[in-house]
């Protein structure tokens, strides 16, 4: 039969024991309670539905209900009262319109391969089946991305791109759906080499719990990199269904590798397994699957798929490379092996082979199960740094062992995530018990040893509690703040995740929220603060006049477009974001008390009260009035004008830091975090004056793992210091935006910089954050002391504070991804006759599936700056920096494939520099550009701007960007980081010419449109600030920003940090 499943032999006794104690937990614990569904109420659900998506895509059938509330996990499923199957967004959009309405839970169903009851209908309802949306929507093979609706699957995306040399490499094992595996967090064995769903999608549609559609990145927008607001993405990412359901995703592709090749090794032990995978990690070695399966897993794979393995812990691995690389590969992780015990060594480099062997692996579920006939399985998963496995593989073990289940182990090795199969008869609910008590120790231990307690399965309705130990009050309130936005009347996969009120969400959610301003241009003309300095402004240049009679700031204000409006709030009170269903005829209201019109100004007589109150934090030293220390810290790197806090603060401590925020909240004073200025927005201008809090005296490196590629450190901290510090132990901090900022204040802006096409940029290496909140509670955004190298445990809070410009919280410490240093590194230039035949060349490399360390392109004006400011003699023409990071064999193959290419496309003027001292020039060079810019004027100062967009439009981009600067008559060198699609323009004015500063200024917006235009975004790492606050509007759109101010307003609902920056109003 089509339904046949042997995951409903046990239903009777889940019916009579376990899903009678789910259900009582979920409605003791979840604050929404829903009115059962009649049989009458049923049936005209139904009608209502076929109205929308036609009477045969509703069913109430029970064989059809049931198959949607039970997953792959061992818990019988509550099954909904309605399956409904719709065939487009708009349809989806009007099921949660009607749901919405009358208060029907919605469950958003896949293909139902999840492992902790995350489809279970614990309310009833109604299963939003999206299977039938199952087309690929868009497909842009030379910019390496596909678009597709939620019913596509793993293997029919592969399939679809295998001629196109492209693949898509998140294998969780089960052939999931590509939507499933966002909404879930998926992983699998390739993450070590490719990383997770997280790292690979690029924009979510979203269809909110009213109905209202998101587009998470902006509509059709689908650049390598954003730094433009909230990272909206990666909240959806892991989320279970419980903010939206997704019905569309923008996902990055990969390259076909050249060559493949699989082994197993095996060892005597779990310890010499892992020592293995350390040492060949800190090589360097780009390996692209490294699993370990302990004794019992060999002895049920043998069995189950014939095979002849030795029965030890044994590594199955996987390398990627060219065929040159694949031999140094093979045999040094072979050397490596065998120096910690490994032997048995088994190779497979035929496709039929590797696919015996990883289907072998891939099948480990029925290879368990085929243990124990009959019985069924309780699959957990936890991650933990990559030094502790041993010892929490060991324990765990001991404790299956003693229980008397049989359990096999296998894990993720290469990133410390490990899966434990617990069999258990369904006729015996000892058993069953048994195998939940030694999961939930598993998980307990892993978080003692600072992992999570789930690194790909999810939370669902299992792990709801260890997610609470995990997160503890702070980050539990801030996922209900979350949640309450998105899902006011609680219907989407309710139950699920968060379940859990505290005391202080429970008093949140009766408290009034701040709403978006009314005129944020108003409120930046007339609700200045009042400073004893006589208004004076931050110096421009050697001039300093007050604000109002600069000619330049009436210019800002015409150039940058301040919108305004307001969400309104029923009677000011009542849940984050409800009545956020209302269109925008309804939010442009006047705002609600608790605007920024409330941000106290501070007279001279409050600001020598405040500074008493600050000395009693901090001390007298660390507290200053002084107009050059104010002054200083009001203004960054950018053109524009910085106001000047009221008073500067510098805390020694996250407690100190703590104090402050509550002094500061109780009084509504405003913050501004500091980290070392070194930024291009104004994000650190005191626009209402208030509070700088300096982080530079916490300058410690906390806590240092070099067996685990990772480190802990404060904001102080900055990215040379770090460096400087590892670099002994053959580590390294990639992340490199050019100017030595703090890593703190990188992750605060979402720094990027020249080694993100190979290593990624601060969001993909920040594993967890300490942030002082607003109100002075401290959060950890992955949990305190956690430092997995992935996690699916609730939602992302940690890449929602990367990148938030400090408008969220004062980040006081950020556990940061260490890699290994290079074995062999040589950098080139090359010249090209246009842009076109550079970016061309770039494709291709990319399509060869070489990795690149740094790809920079200069146009022949960047050049001609960069020849005469560092004594080059390039040729002057649009020319690529390349940069190569491989081992010795490696690199040889890899520099002579990228010249071959490089002439095909009209490459000339080679120059290779292999030695250090000629790298360093070569680079040096490049990151002085911005000075080398302002040399082709003296006396001139740069409205420096970024973009980023789809890589085959840089071109275009670039071409108009040029005619357009040439036809202004103003001067502008561009450089970009080809490899993502990032580029940057140098716009040179005259500071004693406004109308130079406005044509610049003119121009950078121009450039953003155009960006956006191209599907791309208006900042792809120098933020928002204020100066581009109207654009994240045009990127982003009503339900984006939205999204962002009430997450806001969820964070810090008295508009205290941060003010001004980031979030534009609206007319």
């Amino acid at each position: 039969m089509m339904f046949a499943n042997p995951r409903f032999v046990h239903k009777a006794f889940h019916r009579t024991w376990n899903s009678a104690s789910v259900k009582r937990l979920s409605i003791q614990n979840h604050p929404v309670k829903f009115v059962p569904i009649t049989e009458s109420r049923a049936e005209s659900l139904k009608t209502q539905l076929a109205s929308i998506i036609g009477e045969k895509h509703v069913s109430r059938a029970e064989i059809i209900r049931s198959q949607h509330g039970q997953d792959e996990g061992p818990d019988h499923g509550l099954i909904p009262d309605l399956v409904a199957f719709p065939g487009d967004v708009g349809e989806v959009s009007e099921i949660c319109r009607l749901c919405h309405k009358d208060g029907v839970p919605i469950v958003p169903f896949g293909t139902g391969t999840g492992l902790e009851s995350g489809i279970s209908a614990i309310h009833g309802g109604i299963s939003v089946d999206v299977t039938r949306m199952n087309r690929i929507l868009d497909y842009h093979p030379e910019d390496f991305d596909v678009v597709v609706e939620p019913g596509v699957t793993r293997e029919a995306l592969n399939h679809h791109l295998k001629d196109d040399g492209l693949w898509f490499p998140v294998d969780p094992g089960a052939n999931a759906s590509i939507c499933g595996m966002c909404a879930t967090g998926a992983s699998g064995t390739n993450a070590v080499r490719y990383g997770t769903i997280k790292e690979n999608c690029l924009n979510l549609e979203v269809v909110l719990a009213d109905g209202r559609i998101l587009h998470t990145g902006g509509k059709d927008k689908r650049p390598k990199k954003s730094s433009a607001g909230y990272n909206l993405t990666n909240l959806f990412v892991g989320s279970e269904g419980t903010l939206g359901i997704i019905t569309k995703a923008t996902v990055r592709l990969q390259a076909q590798p050249e060559a493949v090749a699989a082994a197993v090794v095996c060892f005597s032990d779990i310890q010499s397994a892992v020592d293995t995978v350390v040492m060949t990690l800190q090589c360097s070695m780009p390996m692209a699957r490294i699993e370990l399966l302990d004794t019992l897993a060999i002895k049920a794979c043998n069995a189950y798929n014939n095979l002849e393995l030795k029965e030890t812990p044994t590594l199955f691995l996987e390398f990627h490379s060219s065929e040159a690389g694949l031999e140094y590969q093979t045999q040094t992780v072979e050397e490596i092996a065998k120096g910690n015990g490994g032997s048995d060594f088994q190779f497979a480099t035929k496709t039929e082979d590797r696919n015996r062997l990883w289907r072998a692996r891939h099948k480990m579920h029925y290879s368990g199960l085929n243990l124990r006939p009959g019985c069924r399985m309780v699959t957990t998963d936890v991650c933990v740094p990559i030094s502790r496995l041993p010892e929490i593989i060991k324990i765990t073990r001991e404790d299956v062992d003693k229980s008397g289940i049989t359990a096999p182990l296998l894990g993720h090795v290469g990133d410390g995530n490990f899966h434990v199969y617990l069999l258990f008869d369904p006729n015996d609910p000892e058993e069953y018990k048994t195998c939940k008590e030694l999961a939930n120790r598993m998980a307990i231990r892993a978080l003692e040893m600072g992992g999570t307690c789930t690194g790909e399965h999810g939370i669902g309705t299992g792990k709801k509690n260890l997610l609470h130990a995990q997160y503890g009050d702070v980050g539990i309130d801030a996922m209900w703040g979350i949640k309450n936005f998105f899902d006011p009347t609680g219907i989407m996969n309710p139950g699920k995740v968060v379940n859990i009120a505290t005391e202080h969400s429970k008093l949140r959610l009766k408290s009034k929220i701040m709403t978006r301003p009314t005129c944020l241009a108003l409120a930046l003309k007339t609700q200045l603060p009042v400073v004893s300095s006589g208004a004076k402004i931050v110096p421009f240049i050697s001039k300093s006049v007050p604000r109002s009679q600069d000619p330049i700031h009436s210019i800002q204000l015409e150039v940058k477009p301040m919108l305004s409006a307001g969400i309104r709030i029923s009677g000011g009170v009542s849940r984050w974001g409800r009545q956020l269903q209302q269109q925008s005829r309804s939010l442009q209201k006047s705002a609600a008390p608790g605007t920024l019109a409330n941000l106290k100004r501070l007279t001279e007589s409050d600001t020598e009260t405040l500074k008493t109150s600050m000395v009693s934090v901090v001390g007298e030293k660390n507290v200053s009035l002084a107009e050059a220390v104010r002054s200083q810290h009001g203004q960054d790197e950018g053109p524009d004008k910085g106001m000047n806090p009221d008073v500067v603060v510098s805390p020694g401590s996250t407690e100190e830091v703590s104090e402050i925020c509550k002094l500061c909240f109780a009084d509504n004073i405003p913050i501004i975090p500091f980290g070392t200025g070194t930024g291009l927005e104004a994000g650190i201008s005191a626009i209402y004056g208030g509070v700088c809090v300096d982080l530079s005296r916490m300058d410690k490196i906390v806590d240092y793992h070099p067996e685990d590629f990772d480190v802990i450190v404060q904001p102080g901290i900055t990215r040379e210091s770090l460096n400087h510090h590892i670099k002994d132990d053959g580590l390294w901090f990639p992340v490199d935006p050019g100017a030595n900022a703090s890593i703190c204040g990188m992750c605060a802006t979402g720094a990027s910089g020249t080694n993100a096409v190979r290593y990624g940029t601060v969001k993909e290496n920040c594993l967890n954050l300490e942030v002082v909140l607003p109100d002075g509670r401290i959060m950890y955004t992955g949990g305190k002391g956690k430092r997995p190298r992935k996690s699916s445990a609730g939602y992302n809070l940690t890449n929602l504070f990367v990148g938030s410009e400090g408008t969220l919280g004062l980040i006081t410490s950020a556990t940061m991804r260490l890699h290994a240093q290079p074995e062999a590194v040589a950098a080139a230039v090359v010249s090209f006759p246009d842009v076109q035949s550079a970016v061309d060349t770039v494709v291709m490399i990319l399509q060869c599936s070489l990795p690149m360390a740094r790809m920079e392109l200069l146009d022949t004006l960047a050049i001609k700056s960069c020849n005469a400011y560092s004594n080059l003699t390039l040729k002057e023409e649009p020319t690529l920096f390349l940069e190569f990071h491989s081992s010795e064999a490696g690199l040889e193959y890899q520099t002579s494939s990228v010249a071959e290419l490089a002439h095909g496309n009209g490459g000339s003027d080679f120059q290779w520099a292999t030695k250090t001292e000629d790298r360093n020039r070569l680079w040096t060079a490049r990151h002085k550009l911005y000075y080398a810019g302002l040399g082709l004027r003296p006396g001139c100062r740069s409205v420096t701007t970024d973009v980023c967009v789809p890589i085959s439009a840089l071109p275009e981009m670039i071409a108009s960007t040029r005619e357009d600067i040439d036809k202004s008559g103003v001067t502008g060198p561009i450089l970009g980081h080809v490899g993502d699609g990032n580029f940057h323009v140098f716009l040179l004015f005259d500071p004693e010419k406004p109308e130079e500063y406005k044509a610049c200024k003119e121009i950078s917006h121009r450039m953003a449109f155009r960006a956006l235009e191209l599907g791309g975004t208006c900042t792809g790492e120098h933020g928002i600030g204020t100066g581009k606050i109207g654009l994240l509007q045009s990127q982003m759109g009503d339900v984006g920003i939205d999204t962002m101010w009430a997450i806001k307003n969820a964070f810090d609902p008295k508009g205290i940090m941060n003010p001004g920056k980031m979030l534009p109003a609206r007319n």
